[in-house]
C-alpha cells in the first residue's frame, strides 16, 4: 500500500531522494506515457501549494525542457497559485529529476 509522507529537512537532500524514488518507481517499466504519468504523481505528491503537475509531449516555454538526443521531445509545466512559488533550487533539481527520467523515455 502507498503511504504519502512528508519530505522534511534540507531540500536538496528531500530532492535527493525524490529522485531516487523516481528511479525506483520507473525501473522495468518501458511505457512513455506510464512513466510521465507516474512521474508527474510523484512531483504532485511531493510539492505544496501546487495545482497542476504535467507533461507536454511538444515544444514549449516552460519551466523544464526535456531532451533526449537533442531534440526537444517535451516539456515539464508545474503551476502554482502563489506567485514565486519556484527558486534557483526547484531548477537544478527538477533538471536533475529530467535528467533521471530520461532513460525511462
Amino acid at each position: 500500500m502507498f503511504t504519502v509522507e512528508k519530505y522534511q529537512g534540507d531540500r536538496k537532500d528531500a530532492y535527493q531522494l525524490l529522485i531516487k524514488q523516481l528511479e525506483a518507481l520507473l525501473a522495468g517499466e518501458t511505457n512513455r506515457i506510464a512513466n510521465l504519468s507516474n512521474a508527474s504523481a510523484l512531483l504532485n505528491q511531493f510539492f505544496e501549494e501546487v495545482n497542476w503537475v504535467g507533461f507536454y509531449l511538444y515544444d514549449g516555454k516552460e519551466l523544464v525542457p526535456i531532451r533526449k538526443d537533442g531534440q526537444l521531445i517535451g516539456v515539464l509545466d508545474i503551476d502554482s497559485p502563489r506567485k514565486s512559488r519556484f527558486d534557483e533550487v526547484d531548477q537544478v533539481y527538477l533538471e536533475q529529476f529530467i535528467q533521471a527520467l530520461l532513460p525511462f523515455l
